[in-house]
């Protein structure tokens, strides 16, 4: 799910009866139902931007925009039948990436403005599994994180419609992005890697430990640290010394609330820590 402004969002459903629920993030009371086509497929977290809500889905694949006040459609636009993706945003553009291909969207309509190939994209499958990250200066990052054999994540240069950059390895989940830096769990060296936002190039990295050496999230990324999970683990790393500052025996998906709280989602449990 996905919270904003005292409400909480998810897409849930099959392929006759699939909906975007908004519920009330106190009481739990469901706020609205709003019914959407589908076919059976996967959702990651809804985004919640500008007093509306996002997610892939449609019969044959699709971006939907509902009002997350009231919950009513705004608008759905045809795209690859390709589910488990959600858009991401900055001041100007929305960017969703599915099927090889990063797309600039008019967040208002839908309306695809630019296109951007991906030149390492192999199919594999429907799911995508990845969100975009917005970064600075018109960059964008995403990648076919679901293929094993072309792994990669791509720096999109949206202003020149281009590739910029691109790194291939075994990214574990969505990278993060903070004053100019990639942040990037990759499975096939075994590190937390700090890419420069110009050229691509490892400013810094963390090595997990050998006993726990497969990483399973998604990077999260403060001010002052850098979080990610592995197999085992949670590590909380300095993003100026590169240091472990502790480690929490549970590993999953990662997610911080703004109150600053760390929730970490296991296969069967939810750890909270309170990072203050």
């Amino acid at each position: 799910p996905a919270y904003a402004n005292g409400r909480v969002f998810a897409v849930a459903g099959a392929q006759s009866a699939t909906a975007m629920f908004g519920f009330d993030a106190a009481s739990g009371s469901q706020l609205f139902k709003t019914p959407m086509s589908s076919q059976w497929e996967s959702y990651l977290a809804p985004t919640v931007f500008n007093g509306n809500v996002y997610t892939n889905g449609g019969s044959y694949g699709g971006l939907y925009s509902f009002s997350a006040a009231a919950g009513t459609q705004n608008y759905f636009t045809e795209l690859n039948q390709h589910d488990g993706w959600t858009p991401a945003f900055d001041s100007q553009n929305m960017y969703t990436y599915m099927a090889g291909q990063l797309r600039v969207h008019n967040p208002l309509t839908g309306a695809v403005s630019a296109t951007i190939e991906d030149p390492l994209y192999t199919f594999n499958g429907y799911t995508a599994n990845v969100a975009p990250v917005v970064g600075g200066g018109g960059i964008v990052y995403a990648g076919n994180l679901n293929n094993p054999t072309t792994n990669s994540i791509l720096a999109f240069d949206t202003i020149n419609k281009s590739v910029r950059w691109s790194a291939s390895g075994g990214f574990a989940g969505n990278p993060a992005y903070a004053d100019g830096y990639l942040f990037a769990a990759n499975n096939a060296t075994g590190k937390m890697e700090v890419r420069r936002e110009s050229d691509g190039v490892i400013d810094w990295s963390w090595a997990s430990p050998e006993s726990d050496s497969t990483f399973s999230s998604d990077v999260l990324v403060t001010k002052n640290l850098v979080f990610v999970s592995a197999s085992t683990m949670t590590y909380a790393i300095d993003r100026t010394t590169h240091a472990t500052v502790w480690r929490y025996q549970g590993a999953g998906k990662l997610a911080l609330s703004a109150n600053g709280v760390l929730y970490i989602k296991a296969p069967s449990r939810i750890f909270a820590i309170n990072l203050h």
